[in-house]
């Protein structure tokens, strides 16, 4: 695949070439941004629309420790013109000099901000299309922002960016934003049901550094909202958004006859234990077993209001619970707070006490496997067709 990179001012355009076909995609920063050779090369690749064995990389000149990195990351050969002015060591500070939080305006970002105690800096991508809706509501918080007509479908492309190839798109334009010989945060919305590596009862081991494994050299990768579930993430926002604010965020984050939005809607209803809207004719159910997430907030959704309700309008395959307590679901769990320096896994754990909720106890940590479990063998069986 060969990649061409061309700059005028704060635009930044990328030109895909592989196959016969041709993917462009147009980056624009703001006026106060000059964007490393590092980080545009780092943009490239994060944001490629197919995978390939070699990449031919033109019109930037990163540091051979970042195509290093590179090629380790995708495991392929980049050629590309390389500068060795940045000098060649990794410092894997316990404490990021410079920290920024992707913002997106919905309830995780809210959530990320409370927690950071609203000490980083807002960074939002204004990604057009259908994320248009976004912008309407974070532009309130006077973040950076980004506009980049990556995603969605575009006159003139026969190919579509397919978003499911390297997630670290979504955050890369934060990386024009690192300054020279400093280390640099970047911070995620990432919740505890978001993956199995965050949704684990499991002992960590204690915090011993950063690591530069998603991003490159010098930049760490903090989820500080990776110990706290969607339940988490939708009561900090009630309590820290006005009424009217909390709309506009649920109306940011999905559209009115998306399965998304009336996920959270259940989710607000289950901090009050108010009866939650009926699902709407458009909408279609939760089918259990498609997806990670959804999954475990739907077994939450079932011990919360009753399986039968859950059936009906939530999740129509949804498995017996057998006496598992999802409580634990309404808590943070701290194991994962291992993963960020001591200084700020104090703090934030400070803040989510200060919302009202509570650390897991080992017995919660304990349900957090058993519904691993039953995930796993609902997943097993289906397969098998039992």
């Amino acid at each position: 695949m060969k990649i061409y990179v061309y700059r005028c001012e704060a635009t930044i355009l990328f030109e895909y070439i592989f196959d016969d076909h041709v993917f462009t995609h147009k980056l624009t920063t703001p006026a106060d941004i000059n964007p490393a050779e590092d980080a545009i090369a780092l943009i490239a690749l994060f944001a490629r629309p197919r995978n390939s064995d070699n990449y031919f990389l033109q019109g930037v000149t990163p540091s051979r420790k970042i195509i290093a990195f590179l090629e380790k990351s995708l495991n392929a050969i980049i050629n590309t013109r390389t500068s060795d002015k940045t000098k060649n060591t990794s410092r894997a500070d316990k404490t990021p000099e410079d920290k920024f939080l992707a913002f997106s305006g919905g309830f995780d970002s809210i959530a990320a901000d409370y927690v950071m105690a609203r000490s980083a800096p807002l960074v939002s991508i204004d990604f057009g299309g259908m994320f248009s809706r976004e912008v309407k509501f974070f532009q309130k918080f006077m973040p950076k922002t980004f506009s980049w007509d990556l995603r969605g479908a575009r006159s003139g492309q026969s190919i579509r960016f397919n978003e499911n190839i390297d997630w670290r798109f979504l955050l890369s334009p934060l990386l024009c934003l690192k300054r020279a010989e400093r280390n640099m945060g970047v911070i995620s919305g990432t919740i505890l049901e978001a993956s199995p590596y965050w949704f684990s009862g499991k002992e960590r081991p204690e915090f011993s550094q950063y690591s530069p494994y998603q991003f490159g050299p010098d930049t760490a990768l903090l989820c500080p909202v990776g110990c706290i579930s969607e339940y988490g993430t939708a009561l900090i926002s009630k309590n820290t958004l006005a009424d009217s604010e909390l709309q506009e965020s649920l109306d940011s984050l999905a559209g009115l006859a998306s399965f998304k939005r009336y996920r959270k809607q259940v989710l607000l209803s289950s901090l009050t234990m108010s009866e939650p809207p009926a699902i709407g004719e458009k909408i279609a159910r939760h089918k259990f077993g498609s997806s990670y997430g959804d999954d475990m907030v739907s077994l939450y959704v079932s011990w919360k209001f009753g399986e039968d309700w859950t059936r009906k309008n939530y999740c129509g395959n949804i498995p017996n619970i057998n006496g598992l307590n999802m409580s634990f679901f309404e808590k943070y769990n701290p194991e994962n707070m291992k993963t960020l320096d001591p200084l700020l896994s104090r703090s934030v754990s400070k803040k989510i006490e200060e919302i009202g909720i509570p650390p897991a106890t080992r017995k919660d940590l304990s349900s957090i496997e058993i519904a691993i479990k039953l995930r796993e063998t609902f997943i097993k069986t289906s397969r098998l067709g039992l």
